[in-house]
């Protein structure tokens, strides 16, 4: 699967796959057509996870872009990845390939859409940093296939991003609840490994680390 060749593969089972990209420690986009646990896709790396567009919420001026923490890449969703260390190239084994056709995740003005197309022009959309900040793209910007991007408003410089994991009831006890009005009033003052529960349409979310803008 090479980024800069359109996808020219049928759906079936292949005895070798490799994705014919280098990753660098951070975070980048991802959409692959197999599914598979993080662990193999990375080759071991315990820190590394996948991230899933899963809320949009708008509040005092300020949007926030919750992505859900993740261990399996599902095929065809965009995510964002972070790697802990560097992977060149990857090459499995039996692998269960799909058609490339891209599933999406629209939330409010926001949506995140896979590309499969080499050279896919990122003018007035929206990237994804190694440090996880969003980033607009210019008239030259570019993307290569087996990536995600965002569309979003055209004005979103105060976009952040927020990851965290979903947890039902009895995972979170003895960590106090704050409302989804409190957490974005703090933004980037969350430290270090401190955990919060954010309450948000029903659904609790732990978040661990700072808010990324």
């Amino acid at each position: 699967l090479s980024p800069t060749v359109a996808p020219d593969y049928t759906e079936g089972i292949y005895q070798t796959v490799t994705v014919d990209r280098n990753f660098n420690i951070g975070y980048s986009t991802l959409c692959l057509p197999f599914n598979m646990s993080v662990e193999t896709f990375t080759g071991g790396d315990t820190d590394a996870y996948v991230a899933y567009l899963s809320d949009v919420q708008e509040s005092n001026g300020v949007t926030s872009l919750y992505f859900v923490n993740m261990q399996m890449i599902e095929a065809n969703k965009p995510c964002i990845i972070y790697l802990s260390k560097p992977l060149d190239a990857p090459t499995f084994s039996n692998i269960a390939v799909h058609s490339p056709e891209s599933k999406t995740f629209t939330g409010g003005a926001w949506s995140m859409y896979g590309n499969y197309t080499p050279g896919f022009s990122m003018y007035g959309k929206y990237g994804v940093a190694r440090n996880a900040a969003i980033m607009k793209g210019g008239a030259a910007s570019k993307l290569n296939a087996y990536s995600a991007y965002l569309v979003g408003p055209a004005n979103a410089a105060n976009a952040k991003v927020m990851f965290g994991e979903y947890v039902e009831e009895e995972d979170i006890t003895g960590i106090s609840g704050i409302s989804n009005e409190t957490a974005t009033q703090r933004n980037g003052k969350y430290a270090g490994n401190q955990q919060i529960i954010i309450l948000h349409n029903g659904k609790k979310y732990r978040i661990n680390g700072t808010l990324i803008k």
